[in-house]
């Protein structure tokens, strides 16, 4: 097995219309390579952004077989901002990243490990979930020689505590990989992923001036830290040396309304807003769904990585739940498992994934709507059809099980 890391800051605020800065965003890479087969994952530090079109040229000009990015989340990363220059000049410097990783890659041992740590809790209450994701799991890369060249590793909880701060911050993440780095020096590139942190906030929440940002975030990434030297004291090396890559792209349904609830929707638009005549034509394509009785549908990849029956990692796309990762955790059948959530997303505001939900979740939304927008707020965003131009619906009870169909279908040879 070989590996190489690298990293670029990628903050540039003149980009951005955001000159305040507190502390810098950056994009990291590890390159895992076993001859045949070979993977990037990039960790950024936005909270969308996927660069669709430097993934393909990763593949189609250095040959890596997949690529995967995964954006940690941080809400203060000035969403809204990414335009076209901004986007170029971002894309330019990951491209460049990637293929100086590539180019650099050296024998290396992998290690496994998990250590318990806990920095948020569920934002949305018992009505749709409870759930916390109450461990980091690390993947240690390491030289001939024993030194640490990578240490890739996975919470799950969203970086909001330097919400509202007005200035560029890579939150908790940025403070646990400075933990890392004092312990084990500025050579090592430590990466965080996102995990599957959909309904899980960093605690405090950044809501006020009173909320001390970075300090409560320096405090939640030096927990996270001392987790991670934790998990890689106690880690085990993988013996495996050939990675296993695999996709799989499933279609999760979209709720189709009855007749009767299109018609009264169309009522209390043309009551509200008469003149919307795109929402209008909107109804209109839903109307013919239903009336010939299709199912639209959104296109959703997974991935893993798999190193022989000792590691795997998962990877899904979105605002995802914490059941999944701990669906992954209880029946992957391998020694270690990492989920990451919010891994190549598709691009937009009005584009991406949003929450992928549970069918619990779901369900409650119908059966009470007023208690799910209350509890679960915009968790319940309507989706843009892949299979439906211009249709745009809520997700359907099913998604759940397809999805963890799809992931086991990914480990069952």
């Amino acid at each position: 097995m070989r590996a190489g890391a690298s990293i670029r800051d990628v903050t540039v605020p003149e980009l951005l219309g955001h000159p305040s800065v507190h502390d810098a965003l950056f994009a990291r890479v590890l390159v895992l390579d076993d001859g045949t087969n070979s993977v990037a994952i990039l960790c950024l530090d936005m909270v969308w952004p996927s660069f669709p079109e430097i993934r393909e040229r990763i593949k189609q000009q250095l040959g890596i077989s997949l690529t995967l990015v995964n954006c940690n989340h941080t809400h203060s990363d000035a969403r809204g901002a990414h335009d076209d220059k901004w986007r170029e000049t971002v894309g330019q410097s990951i491209y460049e990243m990637v293929e100086e990783a590539y180019a650099n890659r050296v024998p290396v041992t992998l290690h496994a490990g998990r250590a318990s740590v806990q920095l948020g809790d569920n934002r949305y209450g018992r009505d749709f979930t409870q759930e916390v994701i109450p461990w980091v799991n690390v993947l240690a890369v390491r030289t001939r020689d024993d030194n640490p060249l990578a240490i890739l590793f996975e919470h799950a909880a969203h970086p909001v505590v330097t919400l509202e701060c007005g200035a560029l911050s890579a939150d908790y993440p940025g403070y646990a990989i400075a933990r890392i780095n004092e312990e084990f020096g500025d050579e090592v590139v430590p990466m965080f992923a996102q995990g599957c942190g959909g309904t899980v906030n960093a605690e405090p929440v950044g809501f006020t001036v009173e909320s001390g940002w970075h300090e409560n975030a320096e405090k939640a990434g030096g927990q996270l830290g001392e987790a991670v030297i934790t998990a890689i004291h106690d880690s085990v090396e993988i013996e495996a040396d050939t990675l296993e890559i695999r996709s799989k792209t499933v279609t999760l349904p979209l709720r189709v309304p009855s007749m009767k609830q299109w018609e009264k929707h169309v009522e209390h638009l043309r009551d509200q807003h008469p003149n919307d005549e795109t929402e209008l034509n909107a109804l209109q394509s839903i109307k013919g769904i239903i009336e010939r009785g299709e199912q639209p549908g959104l296109t959703y990849c997974i991935n893993a990585v798999m190193l022989g029956s000792e590691w795997v990692l998962v990877t899904m796309a979105g605002d995802v739940f914490g059941e999944y990762e701990l669906f992954v955790n209880a029946y992957a059948p391998f020694d270690h498992d990492m989920t990451f959530g919010y891994t190549n997303s598709r691009e937009g505001e009005d584009d991406h994934e949003h929450y992928i939900l549970t069918d619990k979740a779901i369900a409650l939304s119908i059966r009470k709507p007023h208690r799910a927008q209350k509890s679960c707020r915009d968790a319940l965003r309507v989706i843009k059809a892949s299979t439906h131009e211009n249709v745009r619906l809520p997700y359907a009870v099913g998604i759940e099980a397809i999805i963890h169909d799809g992931i086991k279908s990914l480990w069952a040879e």
